[in-house]
């Protein structure tokens, strides 16, 4: 029987103190954002508060997504956060990286697609006048 209450303790101190720290990553991820123009939605600090490990590191990496301006900010809070856990750390340092650089490529496409489109239609008369020379 005490085994048994001594492993429930256990359990529900490790529940805790998960919540704890995803609860810190939250406030650690607010503060660094406190002064920009920058807030989180409700539902984006429910989340946070609410995801663990692998769910937290996705949370980071969606953050890093929507407000690429604060990502510095945003990936440094929830490092700082979970200091105690390198695998956790790790695992939001990578899908951050990859978030970033996922939506760095999209933007360098979409600059590509415009740019050609641009070219393409000035070839074809679409767009832009033709080079004249100076009379002088």
């Amino acid at each position: 029987m005490q085994k048994t209450f001594s492993g429930l303790s256990l359990a529900i101190l490790l529940i805790a103190g998960q919540a704890l720290a995803d609860e810190k990553t939250m406030n650690a991820v607010l503060a660094a954002l406190n002064g920009t123009e920058t807030s989180l939605t409700a539902g984006q600090s429910r989340e946070l508060a609410a995801a663990e490990g692998e769910a937290l590191a996705d949370a980071i990496a969606n953050l890093v997504i929507v407000y690429p301006d604060q990502a510095s900010a945003i990936v440094n809070a929830a490092i700082q956060a979970n200091a105690g856990d390198p695998n956790l750390i790790a695992m939001i340092s990578q899908k951050a990286i990859a978030a970033a650089t996922a939506q760095n490529e999209a933007l360098a496409t979409a600059v590509r697609t415009a740019t050609y489109q641009a070219g393409s239609n000035f070839a074809n008369g679409g767009g832009g006048s033709e080079p004249t020379a100076s009379p002088n």
